[in-house]
């Protein structure tokens, strides 16, 4: 409900349940530090203080590739969100980058698919996330065994700065 938000979603990891993703996407920087800044805010942080085994981590991305919002993924409560992390070696960034983007693009158009996301971390333009939101667990698999899915893990190994970390959530709120 604050102002600049434009979404805020909160997932527990699939079978490790003592792990959490906060996504957040706001309108402007400015509106994001107001958050930050925001009482309730530091409140949260402070209660999660003694749960945490390691500092809370957030990580500010841009938007590489986004499509369209039509469904809020809080409306399908069987959904399943993948959360991946892909680092490219910088002599293939813009090679990484474009495949990334563009294996989002032809993903959105799959059956199951809510929303398909590839973000950049603002610190290390080379280090992504990806963000799928699918209907349920066998629309993300069959996605995941695809041809093209699996082209394009193969394609991107090389360039890898780190394993294709694909983690699985639901959301909770």
């Amino acid at each position: 409900k604050e102002n600049g938000n434009l979404r805020f979603e909160t997932m527990q990891r699939i079978g490790q349940p003592d792990q959490f993703v906060i996504l957040e996407a706001w309108q402007s920087k400015d509106a994001q530090a107001a958050h930050a800044a925001a009482a309730h805010t530091r409140e949260f942080r402070d209660g999660l203080t003694p749960l945490l085994r390691s500092a809370y981590d957030e990580r500010p991305h841009t938007a590489l590739g986004v499509g369209p919002v039509s469904t809020p993924a809080a409306k399908n409560k069987g959904a399943v969100f993948a959360v991946t992390h892909v680092d490219i070696v910088p002599t293939e960034k813009e090679r990484g980058v474009n495949m990334t983007k563009d294996m989002a693009n032809q993903s959105r158009s799959d059956k199951g698919n809510v929303r398909f996301e590839v973000l950049t971390q603002n610190s290390r333009p080379n280090h992504m996330t990806v963000i799928e939101i699918w209907d349920n667990q066998q629309s993300i698999a069959a996605h995941a065994a695809s041809a093209a899915k699996k082209q394009y893990r193969e394609t991107l190994s090389p360039m890898s700065g780190s394993l294709y970390d694909e983690r699985f959530f639901r959301q909770i709120n």
